[in-house]
Order: C-alpha cells, then sequence, then structure tokens
C-alpha cells in the first residue's frame, strides 16, 4: 500500500475503464484461501457497469477492506463483496458479521497508524495505515469512504464514486 501511495505522489497512476465484476472476481480469487483458512463465508453480488480507475489501487483498496473485515469476523461468520450502482454513484461495499467498532473510534479509524484494537492489529500483522490509504485511494478516484458499525453486529465500509 505504501508503494501505492509513491505511485500517486509520482503521477504514476493508469486509468482505464474496468468492469466491476472484473476487479471483485480477482480480489475474490486472492482472499478466498484467507477466508476458508478462518471458516468466514465470503460472498459476492456484483451489478454490471465499468468505472475509469487504476485497476491496482482499486483492488488494493478492497483487498484491504476484506482483510480488515477477515481480521475482525470471527469463524462462522460472513464478509460480502459488494458492487452496484446506486443514485448515479457507484459504490464498492465490503460488510461483514464481525465485532464492530466502537461508535467513539468511528470518527478515528481512518487516521494513519489508528488501531481500534492494538493487541489484535499487532497480532494479525497490522500497522494502522491500511483505512489511510484506502480513503487516499478513494479521493484519487473522486470518491470516499463511509463507514457504519455496530459493536458485535459488524462493520460495513462503502467506497463511493
Amino acid at each position: 500500500m505504501l508503494q501505492m501511495l509513491g505511485l500517486y505522489q509520482n503521477h504514476a497512476i493508469q486509468m482505464e475503464m474496468t468492469m466491476a465484476g472484473d476487479l471483485l472476481n480477482h480480489v475474490i480469487d486472492m482472499e478466498k484461501e484467507q477466508a476458508e483458512k478462518k471458516a468466514v463465508h465470503l460472498k459476492m453480488e456484483c451489478e454490471a457497469f465499468s468505472m475509469k480507475m487504476d485497476p491496482a489501487l482499486m483492488e488494493s483498496l478492497l483487498i484491504n477492506l476484506i482483510d480488515n473485515a477477515l481480521k475482525a469476523t470471527d469463524a462462522g461468520g460472513s464478509i460480502w463483496v459488494k458492487a452496484y450502482e446506486k443514485a448515479g454513484k457507484k459504490i464498492f461495499e465490503v460488510s461483514d458479521t464481525g465485532m464492530g467498532i466502537p461508535e467513539e473510534e468511528l470518527r478515528k479509524i481512518t487516521d494513519a497508524f489508528y488501531m481500534v484494537d492494538k493487541s489484535r492489529s499487532r497480532k494479525e500483522g497490522g500497522s494502522g495505515l491500511g483505512l489511510a490509504l484506502c480513503v487516499k485511494v478513494a479521493e484519487i478516484h473522486g470518491g470516499c469512504l463511509k463507514i457504519e458499525s455496530r459493536q458485535r453486529k459488524g462493520t460495513t465500509v462503502r467506497a463511493i464514486f
């Protein structure tokens, strides 16, 4: 992710029309094994649309969101990865049935190096940079991240373009 941010700073972004389904299928293929190891159900729903994007950056955004969901979701839980259009917006969404994020933490979680559960994040290799970089990737594409969460119910992160 840090290398990709460097690409942004060096103006080496490669924007191209990409089908949402192609992107999601590729990301799901990459994350399927991790989900199976944790016994977490990884599901995909995708409407047919294309969007001008840097596929490598968007892939990194989705992988980071799925990895975060995997860290928060116990065995037997589920993660849904969706792409759809609503009210003229293109939306990529990752939802999980994980532990959720306390309401008072929500506004801080996109800050660089911030971790809600520091012990769990360190154990699983987190650095606290993922969501901060996802925000940057969304901004590069003219979008934003919206995060909703309820403790013990799960989290939904939407990248809206």
